[in-house]
Parts: C-alpha cells; structure tokens; sequence
C-alpha cells in the first residue's frame, strides 16, 4: 500500500478505463485465431512436408502442441498487460497526488506532487468512444523551477477526478494563505 502522511487519506483513486484492457485482449484473442486464420487462407495441401514422427504420432499433434505452446505466451503476455493496467493508478488524497506508474512485474515508478504545487489540470477525451464511455487524459502540471508534467492516459472519469485535484487544491491552497 501507498505510505500516507499523518492526516492524509486517500479522496479518489483514478485508474485507466476498462475499455483500454478490453482492445488489448480483444488483440490476443485476435492473434490466438491467428493461426487458424492462417490454415484457412493458406493451401498446405501443396506443400509436401514428409514429416514422420519417430514415436508414430502425427504431425498434427505436434502442430497442437505448438499451438498450446502459442496460447500460453499469449495469456502470458495477457497477465503482464492486465497487470500493468490494473496497478497503475493515481492517489488522489487531502494533500497530495500520487501516481503509481507499473512498467512490467518488477518495476514500478511512484511519484507524488503536493496539491499546493498544482499548477494545472487539464482533461482531453478525443473521440466518440472516449465520449460516450467517459475516459480520456488527464494531466496535472506543477509549478516551479523543476515543474513537470503528470498524465494519466485513458483515465475513467477524468472530468470528476480533475473536479476533485481541483477542489482539494482549492482547500490546500486557500490553508496555506490564512497561515
């Protein structure tokens, strides 16, 4: 779990949208038909292969076998995806923005920036899917020499996350000059 300071606790979580790992698996699915996409468009039946196994198996079964071989680095590479975008996320909380950033099972990139520091917060949904499910980019930039930028593609919900940095900065902001 995210270290919090003392009175921090966590307002929002915003997470990519669901539809960004529903194209990814719609991808391997794709490429899990692939072969058999390839068997239907391709005449093999012309090509003399004079395969024979030693153990007097067919070579269908070893093609099956390689199949199986195919599915499991596709489902393989399926987990590091739905990994990848289910740990990443951002933590919206009373006093400050962290953004947990997973690139593959043992790296993983944690930054925060304190909502005083929030400079901007900008929102892009371009598209009639983004619009109509509600996800698009959400970006934070921070003020100071060493500004930078925060950006959370295909956010759900960024228009309310967005409303809430907002607001939270709003409450940190107008704290700080009553001090």
């Amino acid at each position: 779990m995210i270290p919090l300071s003392s009175g921090e606790k966590i307002i929002f979580i915003a997470r990519k949208h669901w539809f960004v790992l529903f194209l990814s698996g719609l991808s391997f699915a794709l490429c899990a038909i692939l072969p058999f996409l390839i068997f239907a468009v391709v005449d093999f039946s012309s090509i003399s292969l004079n395969i024979e196994m030693k153990d007097g198996s067919s070579p269908a079964a070893f093609g099956f076998f390689l199949y199986m071989i195919w599915l499991l680095f596709l489902w393989i590479g399926f987990f590091i995806h739905w990994t990848d975008f289910y740990l990443d996320a951002w933590y919206i909380t009373n006093q400050r923005i962290i953004a947990v950033d997973q690139k593959g099972f043992f790296n993983r990139e944690v930054s925060s920036i304190h909502l005083d520091r929030v400079q901007d917060v900008t929102t892009e949904t371009v598209g009639l899917i983004p619009t109509l499910l509600n996800f698009g980019d959400l970006k934070v930039q921070t003020a100071g020499q060493d500004s930078s930028n925060f950006i959370l593609t295909a956010a759900r919900a960024p228009r309310q996350a967005k409303d809430i940095i907002v607001q939270e900065h709003n409450k940190v902001s107008h704290l700080t000059h009553r001090i």
